[in-house]
């Protein structure tokens, strides 16, 4: 007894304080990414990074955790907050990056962004760089789910696996890196936190009712697995166990094969983010006014002092709960990559939990003595892999699965469903009503969840006999354990069906238009949201929510559009508050602008066998209607016209005129909604005149005579063509 209190004190004081609570791994991951992050910068751009400074990042990325800066590596980009914890909340990890004045006053001083540029610009070369690995921290951290869901917790499993399995996670990503452009740090702050938290669950926030996202399709589903879809690539998201009782499902689970998968899309983001970083400081370096950066006099305040003294209690516990660790015996819980011969990383999970010692504590030990004599360029070592079997990380109600059938007291089970009862508060569950249940073994059941278990044979007393009885009673309360447990509803319902006509963009002149579709039966509300994007996941603006009448399978909704393009998306909420995933968009275009005025070119190609105006249109399209449609008319005297062409497609003409007459000629153009444009020229701009026919022409005049006879006067034609012409017509 007394060795548990001793652990459970330490484990509480290691929650507080142990700095792997709130980071990736800090000789591992973090210095790893900012390195590859870098090389990826090198290989895109000509200024490249030397060994050195790359260096000096990576050491600045494992300085970042120095206690207790770690308080402010948090930011939940939904309520736009950083972490909270303990009563205090601290500063966003976005914030924190550029605030100098509030870093003056943690360990280690002012390592912002704005130091680190003031830093290279007088020069100081080594110290910027080493600031911008404290940011690169920074920016990595907002790829892990429990950073950007508040979820603070001794050793997240996702950072710890990534530990763990370094190589491995590289070699299945196969080493592929993209670089991806920073428009600015806010922006690539929040860009990579509102992806880890829409998409991804972390240890503690697994359908927690904070967050609307992950919200996943119960029907896509295989081998136990829930999957996830971000674009074209579908992803394991969540593990599940049903009841076989029930067949409703009991447990929820993150394993490492969900982690794996996990890894392969977060590590690829941060290291992306993480080199447009890179280079947006190179960027800002050739045109910051250094005199204009806003900086403390000091880098490290008398408060910043006495928190890095704390911060070296704070390693002291530290030494001291892992001395305590072996005195007790108490090995950690890691999570692992299987390699085993046979082994397939998608298997389905035994149920059993193997618990294996960090083999890298005494390493990361050995690794922080030496820091100040190792070479801040030298490359990574990478760890090995450990073997284990794949461990389970149980997030939810569950109803326990570890009954010993050799139990012969009713309390043990008793003290079984207790301890249920304080594993559970892992997921805010939205309350709903009892489930009532009834499992029968061999007679009738009843309702309200109790059980007939009735044997009609006669059974001699003998001691095999008493041996079935006791099972059979274990069995009886094990049933009934399951039978009367309240089951939280936490599946979603199904995704809204739009009407077939939304399958198509609709166009409108109008401010509002009806939408309308179909539900799932167990649907109350419906959740509407706006973007101007086709991909809600970041940009969808939650406007408005209707409910459902009872037993309705029917919605419309009204909505109020805006000039231009606009999508809008429905989610499905039931009576547990549990939401649906987005329905398809629907594309709304409200269009009351006329379209460009075109251009009108004239040809005269009459002459020669020829009575043709070539007439062609250019300029604008329509940019919001599909299609532009053109009316052409002309006239002889710009006051009476004529049309010539109507609502046409076409913008290649042959006008066919009369000889010796002049034209005039014009254009206007509108789109799908009847929006019309101007014409071009109302007067009708210059005339084109069809020329004379050349086929018949005089070649000889003889009008004086001729020697013979003054009185001989004449003149000859001549025919152009290859063919007779009849004069007389």
């Amino acid at each position: 007894m007394l060795k548990r209190f001793a652990f459970i004190i330490l484990i509480c004081s290691g929650l507080f304080f142990s700095e792997n609570v709130f980071c990736y791994d800090t000789n591992i991951a973090h210095p790893g990414i900012a390195e590859i992050a870098a090389k990826v910068y090198n290989q895109n751009f000509e200024q490249d990074l030397t060994d050195e400074e790359i260096g000096w990042i990576k050491q600045g990325t494992m300085e970042e955790d120095t206690p207790t800066r770690w308080m402010n590596h948090f930011y939940d980009p939904i309520y736009e907050k950083g972490l909270v914890f303990g009563g205090m909340t601290y500063s966003s990890a976005k914030n924190w990056a550029s605030s100098p004045f509030t870093q003056t006053n943690y360990a280690l001083g002012d390592k912002s962004w704005q130091r680190a540029l003031d830093d290279i610009k007088k020069g100081d070369r080594k110290n910027a760089f080493k600031e911008l690995g404290h940011t690169l921290h920074l920016i990595a951290d907002m790829s892990v789910p429990a950073h950007t869901r508040n979820d603070v917790h001794l050793g997240d499993f996702y950072e710890k696996f990534v530990k763990l399995n370094w190589n491995e996670v590289l070699k299945k990503i196969n080493n592929n890196f993209d670089f991806l452009n920073a428009n600015s740090l806010d922006e690539s702050f929040r860009e990579l936190a509102v992806f880890s938290n829409n998409n991804f669950f972390s240890d503690d926030t697994i359908l927690n009712s904070n967050y609307l996202s992950p919200s996943f399709d119960k029907l896509n589903k295989s081998n136990d697995y829930y999957f996830y879809n971000i674009g074209q690539k579908s992803y394991k998201i969540l593990y599940f166990k049903e009841s076989k009782f029930t067949n409703k499902v009991t447990e929820y689970y993150i394993d490492d094969v969900i982690l794996s998968d996990y890894s392969t899309i977060l590590l690829p983001k941060a290291i992306a983010y993480s080199s447009g970083v890179i280079k947006l400081f190179i960027d800002e370096t050739n045109k910051i006014e250094t005199d204009k950066i806003a900086l403390p006099s000091s880098r490290e305040s008398w408060t910043g002092f006495f928190n890095r003294a704390a911060g070296s209690l704070v390693s002291g516990a530290e030494k001291v709960y892992d001395l305590a660790k072996n005195v007790f015996g108490v090995k950690d819980k890691t999570l692992a990559l299987s390699n085993e011969a046979g082994a397939s990383p998608n298997s389905k999970l035994s149920g059993e939990e193997e618990y294996i010692e960090d083999d890298y504590e005494e390493e990361e030990e050995e690794n922080s003595e030496d820091e100040e004599q190792e070479d801040p360029a030298a490359v990574i070592e990478k760890p090995k892999t450990v073997v284990s079997k794949p461990q389970v990380v149980k997030q939810t109600s569950t109803i326990p699965t570890n009954i010993n059938e050799d139990d012969e007291d009713e309390n043990d089970i008793e003290d079984i469903k207790e301890n249920a009862a304080i594993i559970n508060p892992t997921i805010p569950v939205v309350p709903t009503a009892p489930v009532s249940a009834s499992y029968s073994s061999g007679g009738d059941s009843s309702g309200g969840g109790s059980q007939s278990n009735t044997n009609t044979n006669n059974v001699s007393n003998t001691p095999n006999n008493n041996a079935n009885n006791e099972e059979n009673k274990t069995n009886e309360t094990e049933d009934e354990i399951i039978a009367n447990e309240i089951i939280p509803d936490i599946i979603p319902p199904s995704a809204p069906v739009l009407s077939p006509i939304f399958s198509e963009t609709i166009y409108t002149t109008g401010t509002e238009y009806i939408i309308s579709g179909s539900c799932s039966s167990d649907t109350v509300k419906i959740l509407m949201s706006f973007s101007s994007s086709t991909i809600p996941t970041a940009s969808a603006t939650p406007i408005a929510d209707f409910s459902i009448a009872t037993s309705s399978t029917e919605w419309n909704r009204t909505v109020v559009l805006s000039p231009g393009i606009g999508y809008f998306f429905f989610s499905a909420v039931d009576a547990s508050l549990n939401i649906s995933p987005t329905s398809s968009a629907v594309k709304i275009v409200r269009d009351n602008d006329s379209p460009p005025i075109p251009v009108l070119k004239t040809e005269n190609k009459s002459g020669f066998g020829s009575t043709i105006i070539h007439l062609s249109l250019s300029g604008e399209k329509d940019a919001l209607s599909p299609q532009t449609f053109y009316d052409i008319q002309y006239s002889t005297n710009t006051l009476e016209w004529v049309d010539y062409a109507t609502s046409t497609l076409d913008v290649e003409f042959d006008f066919n005129g009369i000889r010796d007459e002049s034209y005039y000629f014009r254009v206007r153009a509108f789109d799908n909604l009847g929006n019309i444009s101007a014409w071009n020229n109302e007067t009708g701009g210059t005339a084109e005149k069809i020329g004379l026919s050349m086929e018949v022409v005089v070649s000889e005049v003889a009008w004086a005579g001729v020697f013979a006879s003054p009185q001989d006067e004449w003149f000859e034609l001549y025919n152009n063509t290859d063919t007779d012409i009849d004069l007389s017509k």
